[in-house]
């Protein structure tokens, strides 16, 4: 993710507390472009806005919209996808399959824990590697 301008990170998560986290993490390295709905996420994809990473909340994700999500995710080749565990329990199973359905990379269980989602786009992102 080096370069002159700053890498752009779609964010699908209506938890605050989520959302304050990631904004945190990713601080002034990138560019978190918060989306309201599938919908909208996808017409940032489709209208050409180019990301480098998609982080997604699963359960902000409907059955009908999921295909085309990862349809979308599959033809920006340069898009990575970390998705996110709905809180509430459900089927591992499930989540697993939808989490595989938008092609996300990795899987992240909520509440998210700061320390943990920085490992993870660090191996995603080896240069956001913060020298602290």
């Amino acid at each position: 993710m080096n370069g002159a301008k700053l890498p752009t990170v779609l964010l699908l998560d209506d938890l605050t507390e989520d959302r304050t986290i990631i904004e945190q993490v990713m601080g002034s390295e990138c560019r978190v472009v918060r989306t309201a709905s599938s919908h909208e996420l996808l017409d940032r994809l489709l209208g050409g806005e180019p990301a480098d990473l998609a982080i997604i909340a699963l359960d902000m994700v409907s059955d009908g919209a999921a295909q085309e999500v990862g349809q979308a995710f599959a033809e920006s080749r340069g898009t990575k996808v970390l998705a996110l565990a709905p809180v509430r329990q459900g089927s591992g199973l499930m989540t697993l399959l939808r989490a595989e359905s938008l092609r996300a990379h990795h899987l992240l269980a909520r509440p998210l824990d700061p320390q943990h989602l920085m490992m993870v786009l660090n191996s995603m992102f080896p240069a956001m590697a913060s020298p602290n």
